[in-house]
């Protein structure tokens, strides 16, 4: 039985390798192919060609386990700070994103705008896989010993720790408690709100 649903998988939808699908989200043989068949209309739905929803849902099949609203409430809140199509682009590039908390990737792009990086988005979105608090540390690190990071050495942000301890002689915990991002993101608040 089991084989007969990837056949019927395969030749509906058009996978050449549903293995590799199911081998990467064992739970898409709990779905129907009916409920397949409509994510996978409600991907093109939100602008993406059929090829893009084939390589998006190969790529990354845990998408079959996230809402629709879901996934149109995070192009459309990015789409307020990139054109749509970018957006879209971004998304089918690194459809990880799609399962990245909104108000994180929100801040992130805030966050990264503020310090000049507003292409890193485009460029490299699995940039925003790293946490806000250890790129702000470095960020402000580098920024203490008079390297200002833009978008020709932005990757200095993103090394591994173990690249960045070698190239700067400061451990990871050192930057956390020196550059605290939330102590400079409450300030920061603060000022907004007109308290300081």
């Amino acid at each position: 039985e089991i084989f007969e649903y990837i056949d019927e998988y395969n030749k509906d939808m058009g996978y050449k390798d549903v293995n590799r699908i199911i081998l990467r989200l064992p739970t898409v043989l709990g779905l129907s192919i009916d409920t397949i068949k409509n994510k996978y209309n409600d991907i093109i739905s939100l602008g993406y060609s059929s090829d893009d929803t084939l390589f998006i849902t190969n790529t990354f099949p845990n998408i079959y386990g996230l809402g629709i609203d879901n996934i149109k409430n995070k192009l459309d809140n990015i789409s307020n700070y990139y054109d749509r199509n970018t957006v879209l682009s971004v998304f089918r590039n690194f459809p990880q994103l799609f399962s990245y908390n909104i108000d994180s990737l929100i801040e992130k792009i805030n966050y990264y705008n503020s310090i000049g990086l507003k292409d890193l988005f485009v460029i490299a979105p699995r940039n925003y896989m790293q946490s806000i608090n250890l790129t702000f540390s470095r960020y402000e690190y580098l920024k203490s010993i008079g390297i200002i990071c833009n978008m020709s050495n932005y990757q200095e942000l993103f090394l591994a720790d173990k690249v960045f301890y070698n190239r700067y002689k400061i451990k990871k915990e050192e930057l956390l408690e020196k550059y605290n991002y939330l102590e400079y993101k409450g300030v920061k608040d603060e000022y907004i709100n007109g308290n300081v």
